[in-house]
């Protein structure tokens, strides 16, 4: 069974508690911060909310709502499922909401059933209620109380509509006073109903002590299902016969039916729902006149349609540059690329400086650079160090924190738009064949264009992995596409390896990346591989929302609470790495150091210099400034070309001149893939909780790095010859 013990640890302080379950995409964690005023993870994706989240009840400080994951129904198949049955089977909540939603009622009252068979203390929320009527849809909600016998509450979680009723509904019935059910629903399974009746005896006598925790019914029902959890749970109690009694009744019905047990009791419970949408919903036939007059809809849901059916190429060019240009406005909102290039290019030098010079991040930078401006020279006069260490290591660090803010931000909003509106889903769909012969999903398109422009949103953005072992893939191994900041790196260097050559300066920077997206994509082919011997992708299951307009507020929620999730956690790594930085590179082994090659940073580099040396060739003396340019690029890869100016004494393009082609395309290799920046592996440590894993991530790309610049050096030498 799963463990709850820190949710249990922050319920034990309430008296009443209420749980919210649901599908998917039907406005559970929306519903939740309406109940709450507390931001939950809010997404248009499976699986978005993936733990358990807690918060007071307005005006009930003694009333929790606890927002279990969404699941689409309690088969034990997954973690979110086990937690979710785990939770209303032990009683930890004196009241269930299951969300259905009022559009598609069909489609989503398959778990409340379950769920009103496992427990009476049941209340179904319908929401999307503003949506449903705008859309024709007309529920008979008295009607459906009359059947099911559950209070039944109509909501809008954007609207309000609905609210307060609803609270009012929770308390009375998590109270014990508005319980219309006394006991767990009966479904009439017809030719199953003779073996749930055996095998309910059959537990009543010989596992008393278990029937008096689970419902008897539920119990029986769940083991002919195939509920592993329930026959591993009767094997530790000495049932084993039951277990084999209940396999024995399955394989009955297999044969005397030609159909499993699992699926009669699917399909019985879908033609119970059928049965109840039709004495319910109807759905408002339109005219031509008034489809005429609502065009609007109209062509919203041709686009629906339309998108649904994204599976050609065309759909695959139009969901890259879809994000592209969503992504793109973000970079240049933020940092002025690639619109400074742009205009570089068409001899607009002075406009592109301003666009660099009043992007979000530089204006940060500005901020930053003043205040360290105006506290080193007042510190100075106290103590040299200190100064230093608050200027350059505790300033800097959280600078380079508050740098990464408004990207992650906007990145965010993108990412929180793109999927409230239902275009993120569809956009995984067309791209998920071409991405799955890499063994990722469709959703792993959302960090490879990400890290384009920056690493730390990339790996953040791991969350819209399907599982656990996708986000691992794109967590370790994103890095390996180049960023904006190593794009400064990149044009610098090839434009003084190939001066008054555009023609291989462009050829070099496109094989850059193209080499760094293929490298994300086979590293994590290779990934799953390792774990799962037949490396087979992660199956894109997606209930496909209608296409809508974003709900601002549930956009802010959304993008908000990942943001302050960066602050609170990578934030707080990267300025401990940032001090530990400032330290390596101001003192050495005589003490407080102005000149960096005395550093213990330039003793690391010294360290490392054999390596280039001996792979690519390179003299002593440029291989042990190009190892300590390596390690101060840990901390921001820009800073690779400045650190190589500082101790380069003929210029950093005479240094690189020096090199031979093959030489300058291998360390240019190297300098791209070898390690993420600071910024980045404190964020792989924030989403993979592990430092053994951030360290293979740090290990593996510099292996491969290196691999990838030996092979490019020895081949062009070759060729060159």
């Amino acid at each position: 069974m799963v463990v709850l013990d820190n949710v249990l640890k922050e319920l034990s302080r309430c008296r009443l508690v209420i749980a919210l379950v649901g599908q998917p995409n039907v406005g559970k964690s929306a519903l939740f911060n309406r109940l709450t005023g507390k931001i939950a993870r809010i997404g248009n994706f499976p699986g978005t909310t993936v733990e358990v989240k807690v918060g007071r009840l307005r005006g009930f400080e003694d009333v929790c709502i606890a927002d279990l994951p969404g699941i689409y129904g309690i088969s034990a198949l997954t973690i979110e499922e086990r937690i979710a049955k785990e939770f209303i089977l032990k009683g930890y909540a004196n009241a269930v909401v299951v969300l259905v939603d009022s559009t598609m009622i069909s489609r989503t009252m398959y778990l409340a059933l379950q769920i009103m068979e496992m427990t009476p203390n049941v209340i179904i929320a319908l929401t999307k209620w503003d949506l449903a009527r705008s859309r024709g849809i007309w529920v008979n909600v008295d009607k459906l109380r009359e059947v099911l016998k559950v209070p039944i509450v109509p909501v809008s979680a954007i609207t309000g509509e609905g609210i307060n009723e609803l609270i009012e509904i929770m308390v009375s019935v998590a109270k014990g006073e508005n319980v219309s059910r006394r006991e767990p629903l009966i479904i009439d399974y017809g030719v199953i109903e003779k073996y749930i009746g055996l095998i309910e005896r059959v537990l009543r006598e010989k596992a008393e002590t278990l029937t008096k925790k689970y419902p008897l019914r539920w119990f029986a029902l769940r083991l002919l299902e195939g509920d592993e959890d329930l026959e591993n749970e009767l094997r530790s109690f000495g049932f084993g016969d039951v277990v084999e009694l209940a396999l024995r009744y399955r394989n009955e019905i297999r044969e005397s039916m030609k159909r499993e047990a699992f699926e009669i009791i699917a399909d019985t419970r879908y033609n119970y729902i059928e049965r109840l949408a039709n004495l319910s919903v109807t759905k408002q036939e339109w005219s031509r006149e008034s489809l005429l007059r609502s065009l609007k809809p109209l062509l919203i849901e041709s686009l629906r349609r339309a998108a649904s059916a994204l599976k050609s190429v065309l759909s695959l060019v139009l969901s890259f540059t879809v994000l592209f240009t969503a992504f793109l406005i973000g970079f240049i909102i933020n940092l002025g690329f690639p619109l400074n290039l742009l205009l570089y290019s068409l001899g607009y030098s002075d406009l592109a400086e301003v666009v660099e010079t009043y992007s979000l991040c530089s204006l940060v930078e500005m901020v930053f650079d003043y205040i360290s401006n105006a506290v080193y020279p007042v510190v100075e006069n106290v103590n040299e160090v200190l100064a230093s260490l608050i200027v350059d290591g505790v300033i800097a660090g959280v600078g380079t924190v508050l740098s990464f803010l408004p990207l992650v931000l906007v990145i965010m909003l993108i990412l929180a738009a793109l999927e409230d509106s239902g275009i993120g889903p569809r956009i995984a769909i067309a791209v998920h064949n071409l991405f799955a012969k890499f063994g990722l999903s469709g959703r792993a398109i959302y960090p490879l264009l990400i890290a384009l422009g920056c690493n730390v949103p990339a790996v953040m953005a791991s969350r819209t992995a399907i599982d656990k072992l996708e986000r691992l893939e794109i967590a370790l191994t994103v890095s390996f596409v180049p960023c904006q900041a190593r794009l400064v790196v990149l044009t610098a260097i090839t434009t003084m390896l190939f001066p008054r050559e555009p023609h291989l300066q462009a050829l070099t920077i496109l094989s850059v990346y193209v080499t760094g997206v293929l490298l994300y994509m086979l590293s994590s082919k290779i990934i799953r591989t390792i774990f799962i011997r037949d490396g087979e992708a992660p199956e894109l299951l997606l209930e496909i929302p209608p296409l809508q307009r974003p709900h601002l507020r549930v956009v802010w929620w959304n993008a908000w609470e990942l943001t302050k999730h960066f602050l609170k956690k990578a934030g707080s790594i990267i300025f401990a790495l940032s001090i530990v930085s400032w330290y390596l590179l101001n003192f050495g082994p005589e003490g407080l150091t102005a000149d960096i090659a005395n550093s213990y940073g330039a003793a690391l580099g010294r360290s490392v210099a054999p390596l280039f040396t001996t792979l690519f060739g390179i003299d002593s003396e440029t291989a042990w400034k190009l190892g300590l340019a390596f390690l101060t690029g840990f901390i921001a890869k820009e800073v690779i070309i400045s650190t190589l100016a500082i101790l380069s004494e003929l210029g950093v393009e005479e240094m690189i001149s020096n090199l031979s082609v093959s030489q300058g395309i291998a360390i240019l290799l190297f300098m791209m893939y070898y390690i993420p920046c600071l910024a980045t592996a404190g964020v792989i440590y924030q989403e993979t909780h592990s430092v053994k894993l951030t360290l293979f991530a740090i290990v593996y790309l510099f292996v491969v790095a290196v691999v990838v610049g030996f092979i490019a050096f020895n081949v062009l030498r070759l060729l060159m010859a």
